[in-house]
């Protein structure tokens, strides 16, 4: 979100899971009545998407990879935040 309110997104968002890319269209959202990321900003985005702590972890997760991946042009695709997450649990 600018300074003047326009939300630019980038096109690797289409490799993400869709739920994934809800959660930041919404946390884009909420920066316009919230410039910081404090706790009415975080209320306001989980009342929006109630799992958004699932998506955050899946973004620190697969984000530098899928940064990586689309720069060398590969093709592929990423788990769900379901799917992940399940895998994560299974792994601690």
């Amino acid at each position: 979100c600018s300074a003047s309110g326009n939300l630019s997104f980038n096109w690797r968002l289409m490799a993400m899971p869709p739920e994934v890319r809800q959660y930041i269209v919404h946390h884009e959202l909420a920066h316009l009545v919230w410039r910081n990321h404090g706790k009415r900003f975080w209320a306001r985005v989980e009342s929006h998407v109630p799992k958004q702590k699932t998506h955050r972890a899946w973004l620190r997760h697969h984000g530098s990879q899928l940064l990586q991946l689309l720069q060398e042009g590969t093709v592929f695709r990423i788990a769900s935040t379901e799917k992940a997450q399940a895998h994560e649990s299974t792994r601690a």
